[in-house]
């Protein structure tokens, strides 16, 4: 029912919420309400904003020459972290995924092409590794690349901390591949 949340934690939290007082259960209600009525998406990139746009886009110190392409919303929140990016984002809300029948349409790729305009100079694909984010990227890099808009991804290849003989095949093709010189 809620993502990474297995049988035995659940069964732990819906103790948790028993032992609790009837105060504490509406408190929690009228949070997960407040949440879902204040917080929606962000008119220009559909991150989550309380406003109609969110910080980022409102921050007038980011790059707006950079837009970094995301699947969903919690991706920009790990890229932030990274403290690396200062550009621009925008989220499609999903991927392609021809099995589930969404296609280019059901995702946010037309207001993408929108704001390709003369200042944008670079479309960053962040889009995961898996078969449906290749796909989506491989077909939105065809897509722009007929606008002189520079697209990149994401690099790939082996994570820091990790060990060769662990790794699988896929990944430790496209490190091979991704290869930088040293000196």
């Amino acid at each position: 029912m809620i993502p990474g949340v297995g049988e035995r934690t659940a069964q732990r939290m819906i103790y948790f919420f028993l032992e609790k007082d009837k105060g504490y259960i509406s408190d929690l209600s009228l949070a997960l309400q407040d949440l879902k009525e204040k917080i929606g998406f962000c008119e220009k990139c559909f991150n989550y904003s309380v406003g109609d746009l969110c910080d980022i886009c409102s921050d007038s110190r980011r790059d707006s020459s950079i837009i970094c392409v995301v699947s969903k919303p919690q991706d920009i929140i790990k890229i932030e972290e990274s403290g690396e990016y200062q550009g621009l984002y925008h989220c499609l809300c999903g991927v392609i995924s021809p099995i589930q029948g969404i296609g280019p349409d059901d995702i946010k790729l037309r207001q993408l092409m929108s704001r390709l305009d003369g200042n944008v100079k670079e479309i960053i694909l962040a889009l995961n590794s898996d078969y449906e984010g290749e796909s989506t990227a491989f077909y939105i890099g065809r897509i722009i690349s007929k606008h002189k808009v520079s697209v990149t991804r994401l690099a790939t290849g082996l994570p820091i901390g990790s060990i060769i003989e662990y790794i699988d095949p896929n990944t430790l093709k496209n490190a091979l591949k991704d290869r930088r010189t040293m000196f």
